[in-house]
């Protein structure tokens, strides 16, 4: 069972390459690399066993997550840390607020994010939880 909302854990990818610890708003302005992939290249529905289909959308010029349909139902708003796939998402539970940071990376193929999405929703565990990509918004 996972810590958020006792999903299970289904699918984990460990990263050596991923700054486990650089989770500030700080980590994209120390490494000084900026956006420059357009953001609808990782829009998207991706889908997890354990966590269902999350929908990958633009908010507020940055990457949003909008998953508060669920019992334990949270937000994600992504910034842009490194190499055009990795991210800081900042998790908002519904119910409780608050506003944590988790690691987030895009597996890229052909200039376009579909492959995967990973996202450390998971404290206990020190994997990413993948996401399967599975359609692009149709306007894209």
């Amino acid at each position: 069972m996972g810590a958020r909302g006792g999903m299970p854990t289904t699918t984990h990818h460990q990263n050596p390459n991923f700054p486990k610890k650089a989770k500030t708003k700080n980590s994209r302005l120390i490494l000084g690399t900026s956006q420059e992939v357009p953001l609808t290249a990782y829009t998207g529905a991706y889908s997890n066993a354990g966590y269902h289909v999350v929908t990958v959308t633009i908010r507020g010029k940055k990457l949003f997550i909008d998953a508060s349909d669920r019992s334990m139902g949270f937000i994600l708003t992504f910034e842009h840390f490194k190499d055009q796939t990795k991210y800081i998402a900042y998790l908002t539970d519904v119910l409780e607020g608050g506003n944590e940071p988790v690691d987030a990376e895009f597996i890229f193929q052909n200039g376009r994010a579909v492959r995967q999405l990973g996202l450390d929703l998971e404290p206990a565990v020190r994997d990413l939880i993948w996401f399967d990509f599975l359609a692009a918004p149709a306007s894209a």
